[in-house]
């Protein structure tokens, strides 16, 4: 069973989540050229939002972790 709260499997979900989202507009623009500006995979803006997104995902899913407790009810043990 894989830890889902390590630091290095929150980088490498922030990375391939970045590039799908990049390939997804790309298909999208492919459909409606006229309205959708899709990224240049090669570019340095590219780039530097993928390594920010990278390296801020542990950040932000530290933060959700906070809300948990309003979002999943608290599990109960079997009585």
């Amino acid at each position: 069973m894989m830890n889902y709260e390590s630091f290095l499997v929150n980088i490498v979900a922030g990375f391939f989540a970045t590039l799908l989202k990049a390939i997804i507009i790309y298909a999208i623009s492919l459909l409606f050229p006229n309205y959708v500006n899709s990224y240049h995979i090669f570019s340095s803006v590219f780039a530097l939002e993928l390594a920010m997104n990278a390296f801020l995902a542990p950040l932000v899913i530290k933060l959700l972790r906070g809300f948990d407790s309003f979002i999943v009810p608290p599990q109960r043990g079997i009585d």
